[in-house]
């Protein structure tokens, strides 16, 4: 009997684990479900962040669209009062009549209104040649409504313009840091009356332009990876043109400016030889087909504020371009950064300035420039600057 309950239980009693070798396993079936749940939450927690714009791809779907972009950019930058600018032009040829021309500055704009339009900049011109020598001028400009201020602090000439000017007496050692007061034009009396009408025109210019460009989209966009400009993040976006739209552009513009010749014959076009804005129009024209690839420039806009942060073209060229007969390459560069908007800017009138007619007229023969004062020119004579006067600041 005992052996029969003995035989029961061994039958009904189950086997071992290890007895059945395929038998699912339940921890495996568990990290399946982890593993799903992360690459879930994954995607969930990127859409998220491109979403909230955390991360901001160029491929992102959250991204906004360039143009809409470029809307937004041109509209804010109308409400801009003021800011900083740096700006760096070069223009070089190599090769046959090689030649190198350098702008560098920067300067405080501050635009409250039409009629308080205040601007200091500082500059550096050099220009130099095979032919010509080198020539460099440095100094500082202040523009202040009607009044306009300038001093020259480096002056480099070539030996021959040298040595002309000390025929005349010119020692430039004499008026070096010293700020002049440019004369003011009698036009600019009446200047304030009409800065409604120019304005006014202006905007319709505008208003043209912007047609234009909706209506010719003579540019394509390439998005580039975003870039910080003076530490503002700011998208990067590249321009080409489209030669096709610009050339119908192009042939537009023809048309209109020839109604507009015909229309307004007080104009200075009217002057022009006929035919000549037909012979314009295919020169660019031509140009435009053969070299329209050369054509690109680059824009930053703050991701913030989607203000203009920075604008570049950088291009090297054949000079062939312009005319078989040249040689060598073309380099053109154009950087402009702006910063510091709306900051209130310190731009006044200098303490200490000369008048300019006053100064000039001290470089000829003789001139009586006040009571009792009596300046010489010429080679011999010493170069005597007028006596300054003090500014009583803002002319109004």
């Amino acid at each position: 009997m005992e052996e029969d309950i003995n035989t029961k239980e061994a039958f009904s009693s189950s086997p071992p684990e290890e007895f059945y070798p395929y038998k699912e396993n339940n921890s495996s079936g568990n990290i399946i479900k982890v593993v799903v749940g992360i690459v879930i939450l994954f995607f969930i927690g990127i859409g998220v962040v491109l979403g909230a714009r955390i991360w901001d791809p160029v491929w992102s779907p959250f991204r906004p669209k360039p143009e809409a972009v470029l809307s937004q950019m041109f509209e804010k930058m109308k409400d801009i009062r003021s800011g900083h600018s740096d700006l760096k032009l070069t223009l070089a040829k190599t090769g046959t009549k090689a030649f190198q021309l350098s702008i560098n500055g920067s300067s405080d704009s501050e635009n409250k209104n039409l009629e308080e339009f205040k601007t200091k900049a500082n500059f550096n011109f050099s220009l130099s040649s095979d032919d010509f020598g080198k020539m460099v001028i440095g100094g500082e400009v202040i523009k202040l409504k009607d009044d306009s201020y300038f001093k020259i602090d480096k002056l480099e000439l070539p030996g021959t313009i040298e040595a002309e000017l000390s025929i005349f007496g010119f020692n430039f050692d004499k008026i070096k840091g010293k700020w002049i007061k440019e004369p003011v034009s009698d036009l600019s009396e009446t200047s304030s009356g009409s800065s409604k009408d120019k304005t006014d025109k202006k905007e319709e210019a505008l208003e043209k332009i912007k047609e234009l460009v909706k209506e010719y989209k003579f540019y394509v966009i390439k998005q580039k990876p975003d870039e910080a400009i003076n530490g503002e993040k700011s998208y990067h976006y590249l321009f080409f043109l489209n030669k096709k739209e610009t050339l119908r552009l192009l042939n537009d513009l023809n048309v209109r400016l020839k109604k507009y010749i015909e229309k307004d014959q007080s104009s200075y076009l009217s002057l022009l030889e006929p035919g000549s804005v037909d012979k314009a129009t295919d020169s660019i024209a031509d140009f435009i087909k053969q070299n329209g690839d050369l054509i690109s420039f680059d824009v930053w806009i703050g991701k913030k504020d989607l203000l203009l942060r920075k604008l570049l073209a950088d291009k090297e060229f054949p000079a062939s371009v312009f005319s078989e007969k040249n040689d060598g390459n073309i380099k053109f560069v154009y950087d402009l950064e702006m910063s510091n908007f709306n900051r209130p800017m310190n731009i006044e009138a200098p303490k200490k300035v000369y008048d300019m007619e006053e100064l000039m007229s001290s470089l000829g023969g003789g001139s009586t420039l006040g009571p009792g004062t009596y300046y010489y020119g010429g080679q011999d004579s010493e170069f005597v600057p007028p006596k300054p006067y003090e500014s009583e600041g803002y002319p109004w």
